[in-house]
């Protein structure tokens, strides 16, 4: 096949992808900075290339596919896409950052292709094209959602800055940031080293980090930008437990009404485009599986197994007739109003060390891990101390110190009362909130099941 029209099937997937995620971002972007986020992926694609050729080679399907492909690959857009947000503007907003991981993964993507365009024939450009492309831009996305919010969380600077609570919450981020796109590529790689019956685990896995990435794409929508965090006083933790308490009242409030309307699985929308592409998908799939009827193993000649063909040939177009289809239908709203914003209260007192601890017994609908939203108590003063003893659903008691950081009086849109960050939460409370988190998620998954 002509190099040129290799180049051609390499860029058509980029392309596609390009038009399909820039559609759900709002921002105008220059044609300038987007190349530059671009030319970094093929950047980091480069370096990958150069480092994988360095490493000794291997029989283990785990070594190939998690140490030489998916951490090499991973960890170098990793700091590409920390680089670029740590550069970023006091306007960024958490949908930017994604939008430049997702290019970053688009420029990765086209440059490992054209680099198997000059060793590898074009049926291997085209089966990469409609497996690798979507890959690459899923982790990407993923792991720019996670830097991203780091971002705009806290840092506190001191002399113990890398043992402090507020570190420690940004380098968790980090850290899930790097680990979950390196499982989603790994394992998607050793799927394909493997072979058998082991390829059809890639449609799955595609699916799995397609779904992912919309639902932090629909999570980013909520966040505000760095220059209205920092003239509130705020960080993105911050909003996230204000947030969740305005949607934890609300529910309560909407549960008790019968006459409510609720919130759809399915939105009853289509768009042209996207229609007459998914049912083209569909149309590939069928011509494939007419082909296989009258010319039985077509590619097995090309070394593909069977297998590997149904996969990348069938289940591949279907794949992308499912996104095309479904995509813009799925309203991710329904598992924000049937999960997410179901409250699980928990028990207070609250004492105030500086007026002879004078105690306050209220609840909380939530405890995230950087703090809690207290409701009711417009009292508490901006930076002041408080010691808070928390007890529900039959667990042993747990104290925390917390600090003030922003209290609401007045503002009839947002929650009353005061919003606490935990200062150097002790061992007692942290194993308290991992038992509140399971049974949090427990019940935020009866509404569903119910």
């Amino acid at each position: 096949m002509d190099y040129f029209l290799k180049i051609t099937i390499s860029l058509v997937p980029v392309v596609v992808f390009f038009v399909l995620y820039y559609r759900n971002f709002v921002f105008e972007r220059s044609i300038f900075w987007q190349s530059k986020a671009f030319f970094f992926g093929i950047l980091s694609s480069v370096f990958a290339i150069l480092i994988q050729q360095q490493l000794p080679a291997t029989d283990s399907n785990y070594v190939r596919s998690f140490l030489h492909a998916a951490v090499v690959e991973e960890l170098i857009r990793f700091i590409i896409i920390y680089l670029r947000i740590r550069r970023s503007s006091d306007s960024f907003i958490l949908m930017e950052g994604v939008f430049d991981g997702i290019l970053v993964g688009l420029g990765f993507a086209f440059s490992e292709n054209l680099h198997y365009s000059a060793s590898s024939p074009g049926y291997v450009i085209l089966l990469r094209c409609v497996s690798s492309v979507p890959l690459h831009v899923f982790c990407a996305g993923i792991m720019a959602y996670f830097l991203s919010y780091r971002h705009l969380c806290s840092d506190v600077h001191g002399t113990h800055r890398a043992l402090n609570f507020f570190s420690g919450r940004r380098l968790f981020l980090a850290f899930w940031g790097l680990v979950i796109p390196v499982l989603l590529h790994g394992a998607f790689d050793l799927a394909l080293f493997t072979g058998g019956v082991a390829n059809y685990w890639i449609v799955p896995l595609l699916i799995l980090g397609y779904g992912f990435l919309e639902f932090l794409i629909a999570d980013a929508r909520m966040v505000l930008g760095k220059n209205v965090l920092s003239a509130l006083g705020l960080d993105a933790d911050d909003m996230d437990v204000i947030a969740q308490q305005r949607d934890h009242e609300k529910w309560l409030s909407q549960i008790q009404d019968s006459s409510r309307d609720t919130v759809p699985l399915f939105v009853n929308q289509w768009d042209l485009s996207r229609t007459l592409g998914g049912i083209s998908a569909i149309l590939v799939a069928v011509a494939f599986v007419v082909w296989r009827a009258v010319n039985p193993g077509f590619l097995a000649a090309f070394g593909i197994e069977k297998h590997a063909e149904l996969a990348l040939t069938v289940m591949l177009p279907l794949l992308v007739a499912l996104i095309l289809l479904l995509g813009d239908k799925i309203n991710y709203l329904f598992i924000r109003e049937n999960m997410l914003r179901v409250p699980s209260s928990t028990l207070l007192a609250v004492f105030r060390p500086h007026r002879g601890d004078e105690r306050f017994d209220t609840m909380a609908l939530d405890i995230l891990p950087r703090g809690m939203f207290l409701s009711g108590m417009e009292d508490l003063n901006h930076g002041e101390r408080v010691r808070i003893e928390v007890q529900g659903n039959g667990r042993s008691k747990a104290t925390v110190e917390a600090r003030v950081k922003w209290v609401n009086r007045h503002n009839r849109h947002l929650p009353s009362g005061a919003l606490v960050q935990f200062v150097k939460p002790g061992p007692g409370f942290l194993l308290f909130t991992v038992g509140f988190r399971i049974h949090r998620m427990w019940r935020k998954l009866r509404p569903i099941n119910h």
